[in-house]
C-alpha cells in the first residue's frame, strides 16, 4: 500500500487524504511548537543537520534533541522525492513526496509499521530500524495502524520551516553526494539507541532517588535540632558580657558623679 504525501500534507493531517482528522489536532501542534522552542533554547539555536543529494532524491538528516535526556539525540531522516517528472524543475521541495525515519521510541513502538505499510518509511535505512518494529504491527500501542503525528518528525519540521531548507537555493553547495551507504557510520540502530535511552533514564531516577533521600535525610536532621534547641539564656543575668548592670545601691553615687561632670552647664529658667 501507498500513501503518497508532502511534509506539508503529513504536518495537516498524517494519515493522508481520505482519513479521519486527528483529534486535538491544533492543540498537538501548538503543544509541539512551545516545546521545540524550548529545545531550541536550551540548545542555544544550534541544531545538527546534515544535507545530501544524488540526481533527483534529496535527503536530510538532523540529530533531535531529546526532552528528557540531556546531551542525547535522536536520529530524523526526511527523503524529498520527486512525485511527478516536472517537479525536479522546482525550485521548492514543498510539493515533493516525503518518507521518514526515526529512530525516537514513539516511532519505533508505535509507528514504524504504519509508515512501512503506507510507502512512507526510507528503504534504505530499514537495516538501522528494529526488525521486529518493521515486522509487526503495534497492535496495543496503534491497533488501527494509523500514521499519526511523530514528535521528533514534528521538530524537523519546524527546523526546516525556520531555516528555510524547503529552498532548494539552500541546498546548493552544503549537501554532500548521497550513498546509502553512509548511514552505517551516521546513525545509530534504533534497537542501540533506544537501549541507551533506557540506560541513562534509569541511572537518572536512580541519581534523582539519591538526592531526593539525602535531601529528606537533612531536613530530618534540622526539624530534630530545631525540636531539641534550648531556648536562649543569659549564663549571668546581673553580668551579661562587658556590661556590668548597676545595683540599686550605687545607683545615686553614680547620677552624682555625672550631675558633677556637668556642673558648669547651668540650667536655663
Amino acid at each position: 500500500m501507498s500513501n503518497e504525501m508532502t511534509f506539508n500534507s503529513y504536518i495537516n493531517n498524517p494519515g493522508g487524504k481520505g482519513s479521519s482528522v486527528v483529534p486535538n489536532k491544533e492543540l498537538i501542534k501548538e503543544t509541539f511548537t512551545k516545546q521545540w522552542d524550548d529545545l531550541r533554547l536550551k540548545e542555544n539555536g544550534l541544531i545538527m543537520y546534515h544535507m545530501y543529494t544524488d540526481t533527483k532524491d534529496f535527503y536530510i538528516h538532523f540529530k533531535i534533541p531529546s526532552g528528557l535526556i540531556d546531551k542525547f539525540y535522536y536520529d530524523v531522516v526526511i527523503r524529498f522525492y520527486p512525485r511527478e517528472a516536472n517537479q525536479a524543475m522546482n525550485r521548492s521541495l514543498s510539493e515533493y513526496g516525503v518518507q521518514f525515519y526515526s529512530n525516537d521510541p514513539s516511532f519505533v513502538f508505535t509507528y514504524c509499521y504504519a509508515f512501512k505499510s503506507n510507502g512512507l518509511f526510507i528503504r534504505d535505512l530499514e537495516g538501522r530500524m528494529s526488525r521486529l518494529a518493521l515486522k509487526q504491527p503495534a497492535k496495543i500501542k496503534n491497533p488501527k495502524n494509523e500514521v499519526g503525528y511523530v514528535k521528533t518528525i514534528y521538530y524537523a519540521y519546524l527546523e526546516m520551516k525556520k531555516n528555510d531548507l524547503f529552498n532548494k537555493g539552500k541546498w546548493e553547495g552544503r549537501a554532500s553526494k548521497y550513498s546509502k551507504t553512509i548511514w552505517n557510520n551516521t546513525i545509530t540502530h534504533a534497537d542501540d539507541k533506544i537501549k541507551d535511552a533506557q540506560e541513562l533514564q534509569s541511572a537518572k531516577r536512580k541519581e534523582d532517588k539519591k538526592l531526593k533521600a539525602k535531601e529528606k535525610n537533612s531536613n530530618e536532621v534540622f526539624e530534630r535540632n530545631a525540636t531539641n534547641k534550648k531556648p536562649f539564656e543569659s549564663p549571668n543575668p546581673k553580668n551579661f558580657g562587658h556590661y556590668n548592670r548597676p545595683s540599686p545601691n550605687t545607683l545615686g553615687v553614680h547620677t552624682r558623679s555625672i550631675q558633677k561632670g556637668f556642673g558648669r552647664f547651668k540650667k536655663s529658667n
